[in-house]
């Protein structure tokens, strides 16, 4: 799923139960969106908070799987809202690289 610049498998393990493998589609497609891991250089303030306190007290932090260019992003926050530098992803861009349509 991909929502407000983050590519999130969801329901992988539901589907698969009712015979319905999407392993390698999903695959492929955090392939072409460039999915990654949000670099940490990347995080608000708060998010560093977090980041820092969770490794303090010894639990674990994964930084979420980003649709996001980071070299254009600039961490403004504003991913929910869209993106005024162009860092996120989006179908458009594709469309207009001349990417294969449906």
């Amino acid at each position: 799923m991909a929502s407000c610049g983050n590519g999130v498998r969801c329901l992988q393990a539901e589907l698969a139960e009712h015979g319905v493998d999407l392993a390698d589609d999903l695959a492929a497609m955090e392939a072409e969106m460039g999915v990654r891991p949000q670099a940490e250089d990347k995080l608000s303030d708060m998010g560093r908070r977090v980041l820092e306190a969770s490794r303090s007290l010894g639990y674990s932090f994964e930084l979420m799987p980003k649709i996001v260019d980071p070299e254009m992003c600039t961490a403004c926050g504003s991913c929910v809202f869209g993106c005024a530098q162009g860092a996120k992803w989006t179908a458009e861009r594709r469309w207009r690289s001349g990417g294969p349509r449906c």
